[in-house]
Order: structure tokens, then C-alpha cells, then sequence
């Protein structure tokens, strides 16, 4: 069930131990809480995969990023009208100690199983650049955390004394003093407006109320976590039951039985607890005495787990641990063994810019994840691999034997390749590496990166600045896959990302186009029945947006030569997927231009320009 709202959103209710949350539903926890006059620490990426999931833009032919940008900044704006501050942290690459791996592999698998049982809904590619370009246009101030963000999240939070906004449910075993608001809780419809304020109706969340409501010390509440299923490790359940028997003085099988209400028997022996240690202490005897299937090295590994889990919800002063510094503008960047980055690109890293799988090759293992693609074909990713190469060669620096683990698909399931970061292309040049890019001049930067995409710097410098990234994408993605044999499809392409352009940007570059006539584009490619869905076609399109993601980091990695334009100017799939489709042949495309875009016309001009370079280019 949802809530559905004045900015259109609904939120489900979709992510974490679903007995968690339905038992804290179930006993009325929560306590009635008008949001507002407050600062809020938001979970970025749970909100970003919620705002994408209802915002309606339909992620069938890989996601409308300009109606996702209007989505966001109606929610935020939704927010600052009631004077609530919020502030935005981000996940950051995946934890190198393997405590999650094997969960996010087991998701990507999942993923290419419902891809191939016909489903066609996937997590758009280009969501979470789109969602923190917009998020800092509005002014929000908004972070990423080098590793998972949770622990941040609830640190900063607590010395905030502010709630925190999530559906992820680890944080109902975070003691947050100034609670927790699950995202869907929040009714827009119930917005309150009167002469002095405005505030939106919501529920909270406050761990005391559990030990109000049922007598467990809040300090025991992570115990949860060690016997719930949680995407770290999951405890055997032939241990769960000997536990609960031991702890309880009952038989197995009437232990078995109380497991079907398993919150209800953990939070009865977890009550008399005064500390997790005494819960830990508790499942350490029940092993050495009563588990006779596993080794003792087996059992200290079970019992080293627990530990790790637990110290993971326990929560410092934020001044006190690794995040110090989140949205602390005077805090000095520190290169450190672990992340031994220049303190440019650290930041960069932090600010959002680039995104922070770079300091997974660090640990010399990537995991790129399935989307929306023809199973049957190649890897969408595999266009790239020489980019990522490079990448891994920036990152990893002089080390010429590093090599790095990929963890992608192949045909329909998860495999791993080592892939050695490129050492010499003698087209490419010198590349400078991370410490020297500093001092190297914007032209030579500039330069090496058009090398890399193939295309000539001379012809690059005459493209507006606000489309040279675009035009790189799909030069690259020409040279790379059937779109060089398709002059339609490089039209339709070009075509598509003057209109974006000229609505976002078009009072800036001069760049005016009739509405009218746009607006019967749109309505031309709306998505209905007529349009068919073509997986081997999307599998090109969505070649594209795995250039464009890489671009963006390989542009950061070379510091932003190129203007950084928002995703929503370079890919819509509600336009490009059904433009292309819908159109018999070049000519009737050509027609459609033609009437849209008058023939002297900036856009116009621009559009034959800069067509005109890209064909000469792939000759």
C-alpha cells in the first residue's frame, strides 16, 4: 500500500526485512509528527530509486531523465516550504570487506532472471547523475561517503539531533534521538498551510518507544539484526531454532513452531538483555554446547560476524568517526593509504561529481551491474572496456601488473574476468596521471580526452560547449557498434538532443525552437501500443547511456574539461526509443526535423553543423 501525494508521488513499501517493519506497523510504534522547521538527513540513494519508481516517466525504454529532474525538484521544493533543511548523503563504493558482495551479486542475478522472464523494468542507467545534478542546482547540499552511507547517515543525525528519511529499515536499530520517518509515511495531501506555517503530516519513528511499548532496551536492538535475515550474512536457521530452544528451556520442535512469529520470539528473549554483548555471549554458548555441524573456526566466524554487524549500528558522536567532515565546508580533505587519491578528485568524489566507483578498483574488484538489455547479445558494458581499462590504469598508477577483477555478465549469468589496466596506446599518447593533472593545461586535457572518444579536437572546439559531451558520447558509440552504418539513427540521436537542449538550455545559447511544433513531436513518440518493444533495438540505445556514464567520470578524472551538462539534455527514452521506431525511413525522420526545426533557425544551424562533423568523422 501506498500514499499517494500532490507532487505524485507514491511511495511503496519495498526495501529491508519486511518482518522488521511490518511488526513495528503492527504494534502502532510510530508516533503522529508534523514535519517541519527542521534540518533532515535523507538517504540518497533510497531516495533516488523511489523518486525514479514514482515519477511515472516509464523506465521501459531506459527513463525519461527531464520528467525524473522536474520530479525531483517538486520533492524538494515540497520540502523547503515548510522550512525543512535537508541535506542529502549519498552511498559510496561497495564496502571492500565482502560483507555485502555476495547480496548484490545475488541481485544482479535476480535482475538478469526477471530480464529474461520478459520483465522490461530496470533502475535507469543515468538516475542517480541526473538526481544529484538537480539536487545541486536547487542549492541542496548533498555528499557521497566513500563506503555505504548508513552509518554516516545515522552518525551525523545523531549529533544533529534530526530525523532521518529512508524506507531502508536498518535504521529502526539506529538510536536516533531525532527519530526516524520512513519515506512512505510522508502525505503530501495532508500539507498544512495557515498564516504562520507550514508543515507536512507524517509519522515518526523513535527507538524509546520500543522500549516504551515493549520493555527492550534500545542498546539491544541490534541484536535483531545478528537473527534476521540482513544483506550481510545470514545466521543458519538450525541455530536460530537451537537458540531460541536453549534460551527459552523448550523443545526444538516447539521452538520451530514460535519461529513462524520470529520478531516476536527474538524481542522475548532479547528483553532480558541489558547490552548486545550479553545477546552475543548467549549465542556463543549455544554454539560451543549445542551445534555440533560446524568447526570451531566455523563458530568464531559466526561469532566474529555478530561483532562486525553490531559495531555497525553502533553509533558515535559524528565529530568522532571517518565522516567527520560531511558538510563541514572548513574540513581539510585528507589523502589516506586506503584511498590514496589526490585531494582534488577526493572531493570531486565527495561533491558528487564523480561517481565513486573509481575507489572500487582501488580494491581491485568492480561489479557492473545487468540493466534493461538483449541477454542474447553482448554485454552492454563491453563497449567500454577500453575506457574502463584506461580508467584502471589512471587509478591505479605506476602498478603495471594490478589487476582488476570484473565482475559483469555474460549471456545469463554473473561472471568474473581480470581485466589488466591498459599500459601503452601509442594513438592516445601520455596520458598524465591523477598527481600531475593538476598542473597540466585545460587544452592538453581537453585534447587527450577527445583522442580518447575519436574525435578531432579542432572539430570538438567548434560544438557548443554545453553539447561536446553528447557529441563525444555518440561519435564513440557510432565508431563502436551498428549505429555507423545508420545515418537515421545518428539524426534521430542529434535530433533529439537539440530539442532537450533548446528546452533546458535554450535561453542561454540562443537556441529557440517553436513549441508548438515540439510539442507534437512529444505527443508523435508518446509511449502507448503502437510503439513496440524492440529489446535487440534498446539494446543500442542503451549503449549510449553506458558512454555517456563513463564520460562523465572519465571527464572528472581529467578535471571537467568539458562542460557537465544535466543527463536530461542527452537521453530521453520516451522521445529517442519512439522517434526512431516510429519513423519508416530517413526521409520521413527528415520530414519531421524539417517541419520542427525552421531552416534558418539557430537550432536549425547548429543541428546541420553539428551533423555535419559527426559524418565526416566516421568516414
Amino acid at each position: 500500500m501506498g500514499i499517494e501525494n500532490s507532487v505524485g508521488l507514491i511511495f511503496e513499501i519495498k526495501h529491508g526485512n519486511k518482518n522488521l517493519r511490518g511488526y513495528i506497523q503492527r504494534r502502532n510504534v510510530t508516533k503522529k509528527y508534523r514535519l517541519q522547521d527542521t534540518k533532515l538527513i535523507i538517504d540518497g540513494k533510497n531516495l533516488c530509486h523511489e523518486l525514479m519508481e514514482t515519477s511515472y516517466t516509464g523506465t521501459k525504454y531506459g527513463g525519461n531523465y527531464d520528467v525524473f529532474s522536474d520530479h525531483v525538484e517538486k520533492f524538494f521544493n515540497s520540502l523547503r516550504n515548510c522550512n525543512v533543511q535537508p541535506y542529502v548523503v549519498m552511498d559510496g563504493a561497495h564496502d571492500s570487506d565482502d560483507k555485502k558482495f555476495d547480496c548484490l551479486l545475488e541481485r544482479c542475478e535476480k535482475r538478469i532472471s526477471n530480464i529474461s522472464n520478459g520483465s522490461n523494468k530496470c533502475f535507469p542507467i543515468l538516475s542517480h547523475r541526473c538526481f544529484t545534478y538537480t539536487i545541486k542546482k536547487l542549492g541542496i547540499p548533498i555528499e557521497t561517503c566513500y563506503y555505504e552511507a548508513d552509518h554516516a547517515i545515522a552518525s551525523l543525525a545523531k549529533s544533529w539531533k534530526c530525523p532521518v528519511l529512508s524506507n531502508d529499515n536498518d535504521f529502526y536499530i539506529y538510536d536516533l534521538p531525532g527519530g526516524f520517518i520512513r519515506l512512505n509515511d510522508l502525505n503530501f495531501n495532508r500539507r498544512t498551510k495557515t498564516e504562520c506555517f507550514t508543515y507536512i503530516d507524517t509519522s515518526i519513528y523513535y527507538s524509546e518507544n520500543i522500549h516504551e511499548s515493549l520493555g527492550i532496551s534500545t542498546s539491544v536492538l541490534p541484536l535483531l539484526v545478528v537473527f534476521l535475515d540482513n544483506d550481510y550474512y545470514k545466521l543458519d536457521k538450525a541455530i536460530i531454532k537451537q537458540f531460541v530452544s536453549k534460551e527459552l528451556k523448550i523443545s526444538a520442535k516447539k521452538a520451530e513452531l514460535k519461529l513462524k512469529n520470529t520478531i516476536d520470539v527474538m524481542i522475548e528473549i532479547l528483553r532480558p538483555f541489558g547490552d548486545t554483548s550479553e545477546g552475543v555471549d548467549a549465542l556463543s554458548r549455544c554454539l560451543d554446547n549445542h551445534i555440533a555441524f560446524l568447526s570451531n573456526e566455523e563458530k568464531c566466524q559466526i561469532i566474529d560476524n555478530a561483532k562486525v554487524l553490531l559495531k555497525q549500528f553502533t553509533l558515535q558522536n559524528v565529530t568522532e568517526t571517518e565522516n567527520y567532515n560531511l558538510f563541514n565546508s572548513e574540513a581539510k580533505i585528507e589523502v589516506t593509504s586506503a584511498i590514496p587519491f589526490p585531494s582534488w578528485l577526493i572531493q570531486s568524489i565527495r561533491n558528487c561529481d564523480i561517481s565513486p566507483f573509481i575507489i572500487n578498483v582501488l580494491d581491485k574488484r568492480v561489479l557492473l551491474k545487468p540493466n534493461l538489455e538483449d541477454l542474447t547479445q553482448e554485454f552492454i558494458y563491453e563497449i567500454t572496456s577500453p575506457i574502463r581499462q584506461i580508467i584502471y590504469k589512471m587509478a591505479t598508477g605506476k602498478k603495471l601488473q594490478e589487476v582488476i577483477v570484473e565482475h559483469h555478465r555474460e549471456n545469463y549469468h554473473m561472471v568474473q574476468t581480470r581485466i589488466l589496466p591498459i599500459t601503452s596506446n601509442l594513438k592516445l599518447g601520455k596520458i598524465p596521471s591523477l598527481n600531475m593533472m593538476q598542473g597540466t593545461e585545460e587544452e592538453v586535457r581537453l585534447s587527450c580526452l577527445a583522442n580518447i572518444f575519436l574525435f578531432p579536437l579542432e572539430k570538438l572546439v567548434m560544438i557548443p560547449k554545453v553539447s561536446r559531451m553528447f557529441i563525444l558520447a555518440i561519435n564513440y558509440l557510432a565508431k563502436n557498434s551498428g549505429l555507423k552504418e545508420s545515418t537515421k539513427g545518428m539524426k534521430c540521436l542529434l535530433f533529439c538532443h537539440m530539442l532537450l537542449l533548446s528546452k533546458e538550455y535554450g535561453h542561454i545559447y540562443d537556441l529557440p525552437v517553436d513549441s508548438a511544433c515540439v510539442d507534437k513531436v512529444f505527443e508523435y513518440c508518446a509511449d502507448d501500443h503502437r510503439v513496440p518493444f524492440d529489446i535487440a533495438l534498446l539494446h543500442e540505445f542503451q549503449k549510449l547511456q553506458i558512454v555517456i556514464d563513463i564520460l562523465y567520470d572519465l571527464n572528472g578524472l581529467f578535471m571537467f574539461p568539458l562542460e557537465i551538462p544535466n543527463p536530461n539534455v542527452m537521453y530521453k527514452s520516451g522521445l529517442m526509443y519512439p522517434l526512431f521506431t516510429k519513423t519508416d525511413n530517413e526521409k520521413h525522420l527528415d520530414r519531421i526535423i524539417e517541419t520542427c526545426l525552421e531552416k534558418e533557425s539557430p537550432l536549425r544551424i547548429t543541428y546541420s553543423e553539428i551533423l555535419k562533423l559527426l559524418l565526416e568523422n566516421l568516414k
